[in-house]
C-alpha cells in the first residue's frame, strides 16, 4: 500500500504543501502497518515451522527479522 502513496507523493512534491504533509503522514502509518504484517507473517511462519519441528524454516525467518 505504501508505493501507492509514494507514487502519489511524487505528484505532491511541486504542489500544495498541507497535502503533501497530509500525504507524508499517511505513508509513515501506512510503512508501520505494512512492518507490522510482515512481522506478524514471520512469525506465524516460526510457530507453523516450529510445531513441525523445522529448525531451518525457524533459522531463516530469525535471519530475515534480524
Amino acid at each position: 500500500m505504501a508505493k501507492k502513496l509514494y507514487e502519489k507523493r511524487e505528484k505532491l512534491k511541486k504542489g500544495n504543501q498541507d497535502q503533501y504533509d497530509e500525504l507524508q503522514q499517511e505513508i509513515k502509518k501506512s510503512r508501520l502497518q505494512d512492518f507490522k504484517e510482515w512481522v506478524e507473517e514471520h512469525s506465524q511462519k516460526m510457530q507453523v515451522a516450529n510445531g513441525q519441528g523445522d529448525i531451518k524454516k525457524i533459522y531463516q525467518s530469525v535471519n530475515s527479522l534480524s
